[in-house]
């Protein structure tokens, strides 16, 4: 008995083998055999006709017999020879002979046309005219009159042999050279005599029709111009005639230039404003000028008020349209502002006696801004007092402060333009913004302000010159809190004499008021003394009404060695001397620590001013 294990191997190997698996690997796929006879041409058989008959052109092992040629499926054979033009023969002339003009496989030889059923062969381009040739010029090329087949081409005459072929313009067949044929030799109807196209004329068909060619670039009968197309606005319009505003030559193509100046706007012009003239928005060349805006027919230009540019007709342009600024919405300048140029001393006294004057005669502010590098604005200043003391002083556009980007060097220059030695500061006023008190007798003068290096533009300052009136004189006998002399003015100076070294002078100042103040005071030269030589040391100091010290200057922060406080704008350099509440307050001069003799004995002036 055989194994439980030897039966399971059997029966497994025969259901695989039933599956046609051996040991789960796949048999190769079944090709059908190639059989001949079957209409199907498959490997090694050259045709197959469907049988396995021999002399029909496929044999009995489906090759292709001598003298036949075969093809489709289930193919189909041509004896040549037999004189009938069938499958692939080109020609038959009813045998298998070669050198007669069709080969033994029913091909033209070289040199032969073929013709008809059975074929007959002749040598086109012998110059002999036979069997079918309907002429021979002696050689086989197409486009002379006689083709490659030895054909009379089309629109053309051939006669005799060696053929001579020509076409005959007039007969309504367009041929060889010939641009046109209207089968007449008639001149000026567009297609001339000799069968080309008239001037200006375009012709199609047979016989040809011609008509006037508008965008031909030549000018044709009727036509005033021609510029090579049918666009209409360039000077020669869609048919061909002129069109306004442009001067047009008669030349093929014509060319149209725009007539600048006739007021009239054409392709090719921003503007024309019936006029050649630079600088009213509209150039020579009718092109609309940077900082002008221009509109109508003929053109009116304006100059465009906020972009920047100074144009006919502005004061001022600082590329906005917000009034306030010095520059109105429309562009003119607003009172109390600066007027460019203003660089030199005629152009100051100039902008001083003008109809709205630019100056200073006393007390005043004109906002201005240095609006390139390197600008200087000049401001003429008559001064008529005998002696004042003169506040001068920049800040930014709000006028009260000076904020960062507005550094400024403040000149003073007398009547003939050349600065008064001493008489330039660069950062004596709010940060960095400059300011002059000084003793100033009167006379003219001239105001000059600069960015402090001449490397910057300043959007926008304000310059101010205040010409403080006297709050009186030191009462000798001042020097206590108690014995305070009276400062009378908010903003004024009080002249006082320092002849001891030891000697203290109390001012009483009162701030009015129901707000906040901020205070500037400063000791100028009161006699021959000068802060910037050293003849005056001084030491100033502010009070609070209890004694308590806010501010105090013993080392020289004014011009020179004179002493300065200054409580003035948002950051200020005495932040105690800044936002005073209404009240008293005392203020006390006296020489520096350590000064020398010389230098403390001084006359001096006590300027104050409060914001």
């Amino acid at each position: 008995m055989r194994s439980q294990t030897a039966l399971l191997v059997g029966l497994s190997t025969l259901f695989l083998g039933g599956c046609g698996v051996m040991l789960g690997i796949e048999e190769p796929k079944h090709r059908p055999p190639v059989v001949c006879g079957d209409g199907a041409i498959g490997d090694g058989e050259g045709c197959d006709d469907n049988n396995t008959e021999a002399d029909d052109g496929c044999d009995a092992t489906c090759q292709i017999e001598a003298g036949f040629t075969c093809d489709e499926q289930p193919s189909k054979c041509d004896q040549c020879g037999d004189g009938e033009l069938e499958g692939r023969e080109a020609c038959d002339d009813g045998n298998q002979v070669a050198g007669d003009g069709c080969d033994a496989s029913c091909a033209p030889e070289p040199g032969y046309v073929c013709v008809g059923a059975p074929s007959v062969c002749a040598i086109c381009g012998d110059g002999e005219i036979t069997g079918r040739e309907g002429c021979d010029d002696g050689n086989a090329t197409a486009g002379d009159g006689c083709d490659a087949a030895c054909g009379i081409e089309h629109g053309f005459t051939c006669v005799g042999a060696l053929s001579v072929c020509v076409t005959t313009c007039g007969d309504g067949v367009v041929a060889s050279t010939e641009q046109c044929d209207d089968g007449n030799t008639t001149p000026g109807d567009g297609c001339e005599p000799t069968c080309v196209n008239g001037h200006g004329f375009g012709c199609v068909d047979e016989p040809s029709v011609c008509a006037i060619q508008c965008g031909d670039g030549a000018i044709g009968p009727g036509e005033a111009c021609d510029d090579g197309n049918q666009v209409g606005g360039d000077g020669c319009g869609e048919k061909c005639t002129r069109e306004s505003g442009f001067d047009c030559d008669m030349g093929e193509p014509t060319k149209c230039p725009s007539i600048c100046g006739d007021g009239l706007i054409v392709t090719g012009e921003g503007c024309d404003d019936a006029n050649n003239k630079l600088g009213d928005g509209c150039d020579g060349t009718c092109n609309v000028e940077p900082g002008f805006a221009c509109d109508e027919q003929p053109s009116k230009c304006e100059p465009i008020c906020g972009d920047g540019l100074v144009r006919a007709g502005e004061e001022c342009d600082d590329s906005n349209h917000v009034s306030g600024d010095c520059c109105s919405a429309f562009c003119q300048v607003e009172p109390g502002c600066e007027v460019e140029p203003n660089g030199t001393t005629s152009q100051a006294n100039a902008l001083a006696s003008a109809v709205i004057p630019v100056g200073f005669t006393g007390d005043g502010k004109i906002r201005g801004s240095i609006g390139v590098v390197g600008d200087e604005d000049l401001f003429a200043f008559d001064l008529a007092p005998a002696l004042s003391v003169v506040r001068i002083e920049t800040f930014d556009a709000s006028g009260v402060d000076c904020a960062a980007g507005t550094n400024t060097r403040l000149t003073l220059l007398n009547a003939l333009g050349v600065p008064i030695p001493s008489r330039t500061d660069d950062d004596s006023g709010i940060r960095a913004c400059s300011a002059l008190e000084i003793n100033l007798s009167s006379g003219s003068y001239y105001l000059r302000v600069q960015q402090s290096d001449n490397a910057e533009v300043i959007p926008g300052y304000t310059l101010e010159v205040d010409v403080q009136p006297s709050a009186g004189v030191d009462s000798g006998i001042n020097e206590t809190l108690a014995q305070a002399s009276v400062f009378s003015l908010t903003d004024g100076f009080v002249a006082g004499s320092h002849q001891a070294a030891a000697d203290v002078d109390f001012y009483k100042l009162t701030i009015p008021g129901s707000s906040t103040r901020s205070l500037r005071a400063e000791i100028l030269e009161g006699a021959l003394e000068t802060c910037e030589s050293g003849g005056i040391k001084s030491r100033l100091t502010l009070f609070r009404a209890d004694s308590v010290v806010l501010a105090d200057d013993d080392v020289g922060l004014g011009r020179g060695s004179c002493s300065l406080l200054d409580g003035t704008g948002l950051s200020a350099s005495q932040p105690k001397a800044h936002g005073l509440f209404p009240g008293v307050y005392y203020l006390r001069v006296m020489a520096a620590t350590g000064a020398a003799d010389s230098a403390a004995l001084f006359d001096y002036k006590l300027a104050v001013t409060v914001r």
